[in-house]
């Protein structure tokens, strides 16, 4: 049987990841730690950023500043 979120806890898993994106963790890192899809990552994101992407404030993907190595944002 699924888990589904509350409307409370969904919104404070997204808050988390938005947070994550901005600290410069990968959308594949984050997928990973929450069960989700790289796209679903994006998605969650995007409609905070509204049309601006990340890329203008985070900088490339492909560097070490970039890997996710939190445990957790709270």
């Amino acid at each position: 049987m699924t888990h589904r979120l509350s409307k409370e806890e969904l919104e404070l898993r997204n808050e988390k990841i938005r947070k994550m994106v901005e600290f410069g963790c990968s959308y594949s890192d984050i997928a990973g730690m929450y069960g989700l899809k790289r796209g679903s990552i994006r998605t969650i994101v995007h409609r905070k950023l509204g049309k601006r992407g990340t890329k203008s404030y985070l900088g490339a993907t492909n560097g070490w500043d970039r890997n996710c190595w939190l445990d957790g944002v709270s």
